[in-house]
């Protein structure tokens, strides 16, 4: 898995055939992102209130991710339509975080682990301590989430350019080492803006009632610090080689 990338400099203009259809299979291929199905599972506002009562019993926050923040973030969107997303991910920000049981409360938990990961390159080869996101499932997100400062416990929602930065990042680690993409800086500005569209500019007004203090973005924690509490590493081919050579020792 991974990503093998040439990057051409052009001027702005309209997309060449060749890269209408490297956007099209990258379109499609985020659309293919889908993990194993999870027991029990509950969905929507229900397992979202849910997540937040299990993190604050737990002195712990976590991050919605997955379909529901993108369905969140419409202003059009209804307390019924976020029933469409099949299940509630929840990324868990605190490594003292425990569960009772995989799948607790029919919500897909992505918990933080650490491995010693060798990575090999054109360069060189080296070991270093990776943190990356695993669910009950033993699948590991292509992405990890670094907390900057500190979070009350309970559920936050991200902002509308860390699930664009989330949607790409995966998106782009997913395609397989086998399949050689050779693609330009055009290419992934128009996906970008492509997710950009799918995304409103303002949270669903039921949601914003409920849930305002934990969406991270300035227009509705009003705090910079908290807006800016949690940034994105993605992952290239060699790291998530190297965390797939760890889970098969």
């Amino acid at each position: 898995m991974g990503l093998e990338l040439i990057l051409r400099t052009s001027q702005p203009h309209r997309l060449l055939h060749k890269q209408n259809l490297q956007l099209k299979n990258l379109l499609q291929l985020s659309q293919k992102l889908k993990h194993p199905d999870i027991p029990d599972v509950i969905q929507g506002i229900d397992g979202m209130r849910l997540a937040d009562k299990i993190l604050k019993e737990r002195d712990s926050s976590g991050l919605l991710i997955g379909g529901l923040p993108e369905r969140i973030w419409n202003y059009r969107t209804k307390p019924e339509d976020l029933y469409k997303s099949k299940d509630v991910d929840v990324l868990v920000l605190n490594d003292e975080f425990k569960l009772e049981k995989n799948f607790e409360g029919g919500i897909d938990w992505w918990l933080p682990k650490y491995s010693n990961i060798k990575i090999i390159s054109d360069a060189s080869e080296y070991t270093k301590n990776q943190k990356y996101y695993e669910n009950g499932n033993d699948v590991f997100l292509y992405f990890s989430i670094d907390k900057y400062s500190e979070l009350l416990p309970g559920l936050y929602i991200p902002s509308k350019d860390l699930i664009i930065n989330i949607k790409i990042a995966e998106t782009v680690a997913s395609i397989s080492r086998k399949t050689f993409v050779e693609t330009d800086d055009e290419v992934f500005n128009k996906l970008k803006k492509t997710f950009e569209k799918r995304l409103g500019t303002k949270v669903a007004g039921f949601f914003a009632k409920e849930f305002k203090e934990n969406i991270l973005d300035f227009d509705y924690c009003d705090s910079y610090t908290k807006s800016n509490s949690l940034g994105l590493e993605e992952f290239d081919n060699e790291i998530i080689i190297g965390i797939n050579r760890s889970k098969t020792i």
